[in-house]
């Protein structure tokens, strides 16, 4: 969490919505519950953002799957 580097492995998701329909998927700070939409890493509370980062598995027909990682462009 940007607020006191506290980790963001142990948030919680949830479904943003807007009259029952999702339209995003964000991830709340156990430690301070401000919360971040994971697709563009807005903050709910003051100007912070986070670093996304863009996540592939790739394999091939049923072997061991390859995590790939690499920051995703801002628009913007």
């Amino acid at each position: 969490c940007p607020h006191s580097s506290f980790p963001l492995s142990r948030g919680t998701l949830f479904d943003i919505e807007d009259f029952g329909v999702v339209l995003s998927a964000g991830l709340t700070c156990p430690k301070h519950d401000w919360s971040f939409d994971l697709f563009t890493g807005t903050g709910d509370r003051g100007n912070y953002r986070l670093k996304i980062w863009e996540v592939q598995l790739r394999g091939v027909d049923g072997s061991d799957k390859e995590i790939w990682v690499r920051k995703k462009q801002r628009m913007g």
